[in-house]
């Protein structure tokens, strides 16, 4: 149930953010203890001093989604107005929206994820990564409100956009490198298991999964994947219709969306990147480029990440190769 003490802002304000005594980021276990009566930030200035380094707390909670589909990634490329990490390629990862979510960073998890990346069809609507029991009535509204404000830029679809019809099977990869976090607050504890990022840079704590989308459903769908093996890894080319198409389906506290362009990176890639040491002035060659509903041409982009992105990519290069 949400405190009572928190709920009017809350229901004001689109993030609440909690800080939490340091956490040894080197444990099996990751412990994050939430004081009784904490500081919370709902506010960019409170946030902004939440990022601060410092050596005594961190700013909990955020996390998200890394997708996996068919041998590829997916990444938002994020707008030089960000207000952190602005030009670096992103996950589908944001901050949570309610103190339930400081105790189940899944559900803010599945949340962030199933709202950032909207794919769409003209024959079929607007489609997203679905789970069972993540609130799909929540999301259809979301999907609407996407299809709405992009009618203009939706060049490929008729004006009476179709509501969400359909939804995408998507399953958690198994990731040899989770972690179990123990949450503690006043009578309540929970605990989960998944990738947890520390991130120096904005003094937070991610609580992350990689996201598995069937790719048969994309072949109904315009997208068809072709994957032949390389010493674990899927060299995919992708044939797109013109009417599929991948949408940023991230918006500001205001209701503007971000528009951000959705970038498709297959693994082959990243296995090339990590032998050349990770390095950021690699160039790598995308698959896809989308942006405003229509698909760009095919441009390198500088090999440039946030931290949880990096985390992400690690570990699924990571379980390629013990497999």
């Amino acid at each position: 149930m949400l405190h009572s003490e928190y709920k009017a802002v809350v229901e004001r304000q689109g993030t609440v953010l909690v800080k939490v005594p340091k956490v040894n980021p080197d444990s099996e276990v990751v412990e994050i203890k939430i004081p009784d009566d904490p500081e919370v930030a709902v506010t960019r200035p409170l946030n902004k001093l939440f990022q601060t380094k410092s050596p005594d707390f961190d700013r909990w909670a955020a996390g998200g989604f890394g997708y996996s589909i068919g041998g590829c990634m997916t990444f938002f490329m994020r707008d030089e107005g960000a207000p952190t990490y602005a030009g670096h390629l992103t996950s589908s990862t944001g901050l949570s929206g309610t103190p339930e979510e400081w105790l189940d960073p899944l559900s803010l998890a599945i949340r962030e994820g199933t709202e950032e990346l909207i794919i769409a069809n003209s024959s079929r609507g607007m489609v997203v990564p679905q789970l069972e029991g993540n609130g799909v009535e929540q999301i259809n509204l979301h999907i609407q409100t996407i299809a709405k404000s992009n009618q203009q830029t939706l060049l490929h679809f008729r004006p009476d956009i179709p509501p969400l019809s359909e939804n995408i099977p998507m399953s958690f990869m198994d990731m040899p490198n989770e972690r179990e976090i123990k949450i503690q607050w006043r009578d309540q504890e929970s605990r989960q298991k998944g990738l947890i990022n520390f991130d120096p840079g904005v003094n937070g704590i991610d609580f992350l999964k990689v996201a598995e989308l069937d790719s048969s459903i994309f072949y109904l769908r315009g997208i068809v994947v072709h994957a032949e093996s390389e010493g674990g890894f899927s060299h995919p080319s992708i044939g797109i219709k013109d009417d599929f198409v991948l949408l940023d389906g991230e918006a500001t506290g205001g209701g503007k969306f971000l528009n951000r362009k959705v970038y498709v990176i297959n693994l082959g890639s990243f296995k090339q990147w990590k032998t050349a040491g990770f390095g950021s002035d690699h160039l790598l060659e995308p698959l896809l480029i989308f942006q405003g509903g229509q698909r760009l041409p095919i441009e390198p982009v500088r090999a440039l990440f946030t931290p949880v992105s990096m985390e992400i990519i690690k570990a699924v290069l990571s379980k390629l190769e013990a497999q």
